[in-house]
């Protein structure tokens, strides 16, 4: 939670200076491995009402998809 308030705070004063969309993109954890490391805390559906309470100046959540199997189309 206090990821996204900081960075909502910091999102809120960003458009107070310029109103354009701001977004926010989270790692996925690997559905096809064990949970490991600092992963555990990886972005998941859950956390979309936190980031809506601590962060309305955000208007997407959107998923970063870093898995080495992904191939570059």
């Amino acid at each position: 939670m206090a990821v996204a308030k900081y960075v909502g705070e910091i999102a809120a004063a960003g458009k107070a200076v310029y109103p354009l969309p701001l977004y926010v993109n989270a790692a996925l954890r690997d559905p096809f491995k064990a949970r490991q490391g600092r992963m555990r805390r990886a972005a998941r559906r859950n956390v979309l009402p936190i980031w809506k309470a601590e962060a309305p100046a955000i208007d997407v959540l959107a998923p970063d998809i870093y898995l080495p199997e992904t191939r570059a189309t």
